[in-house]
């Protein structure tokens, strides 16, 4: 039995990583954290896992495994969400294409057999006079099959 949570999260990293785009500039896809220097001021966020083992049938091992996604936007003394929105709807037609088809590509010997958006929501984390942060977290899991 493999740990999931790595072979999720290079999953949705690849399928997301310079796919998106909001007004003409790539939106950036980082590991846990992004440097307060970094040029651009919406980004998203491969945060926190989890994985649980799902009894299906002997002849594999079989995986919930969940990733929350952030979706952050710093902006000046304007608050609105329409950006964050905006990359969480591109997000999930790249994740999820269509009903029946996942846009990840998973490495030999495993199989995304089912994949859905478990929450989301979206909040204020800092209201200055010169600065908002809001994000937009998504929770997304999926059985994962390893062979």
């Amino acid at each position: 039995m493999r740990d999931t949570k790595k072979i999720l999260r290079h999953a949705i990293f690849n399928a997301l990583d310079g796919q998106i785009t909001y007004n003409s500039v790539a939106v950036p896809v980082v590991d846990e954290k992004i440097r307060n220097s970094a040029p651009s001021d919406l980004f998203i966020v491969l945060s926190t896992q989890s994985e649980s083992p799902v009894e299906r049938n002997s002849s594999s091992f079989n995986t919930q495994s969940s990733i929350d996604i952030d979706i952050v936007q710093k902006t000046g003394t304007e608050v609105s969400k329409d950006g964050i929105d905006d990359v969480y709807e591109d997000m999930l037609e790249i994740i999820f294409p269509s009903i029946s088809t996942l846009g990840l590509t998973v490495p030999s010997g495993f199989q995304f057999q089912e994949g859905f958006r478990e929450s989301a929501s979206t909040f204020l984390v800092q209201d200055t006079p010169t600065q908002s942060v809001l994000v937009s977290r998504v929770r997304l899991t999926f059985i994962i099959v390893q062979q």
